[in-house]
């Protein structure tokens, strides 16, 4: 009976050392990105993995959503992608085939509209062993047009200059 109870220790033993060689490490990323309307923007989402690869591994991006649950923005494992999307991410999101490998889980969005606007989290799920983590929460913003954006300062630059004569 005592020998059965060592070799049952011994084995929980083993069973807490390896299981401790797998880990997930994320460093949360907080990102503020600012697109043009009708751009395309890579929200970036890194980690690092130690130990044997595990079982299932799975990525979602989700959007912040005030006052309700968040939209599923982009969901992906080593066999399925995009269960449960949001209708209005469809065929706007693409995510790398081998993001687990690459330690990159980086999500590209294109054809950005004002709507998209919001923060978006990038949490990272494994299974045997089991990891859960948010590695990032990327805050975006919509420019209506580029040219404002790029005008804008000149625009305050020339309204200085003409107004230098009055004050000299």
């Amino acid at each position: 009976m005592a020998v059965g109870r060592v070799l049952l220790l011994v084995l929980l033993m083993i069973v807490t050392l390896t299981s401790a060689k797998n880990s997930l490490q994320c460093t949360r990323q907080a990102d503020e990105l600012t697109v043009t309307n009708g751009g395309s923007v890579f929200l970036p989402c890194s980690f690092n993995w130690t130990g044997p690869s595990p079982e299932v591994c799975r990525v979602v991006w989700k959007k912040e959503v005030k006052g309700g649950d968040p939209l599923v923005v982009h969901t992906r494992d080593r066999k399925t992608e995009n269960k449960n999307q949001g209708s209005e991410f469809v065929g706007r999101t693409a995510l790398a085939a081998d993001w687990f490998e690459r330690r990159d889980a980086a999500l590209n969005l294109t054809g950005v509209s004002v709507r998209d606007t919001g923060t978006y989290e990038c949490h990272i799920v494994t299974q045997r062993p089991h990891n859960s983590e948010n590695c990032a929460a990327v805050t975006l913003s919509v420019a209506t047009d580029a040219a404002e954006i790029t005008t804008l300062p000149s625009m305050l630059l020339i309204a200085g200059l003409a107004l230098v004569p009055f004050f000299s």
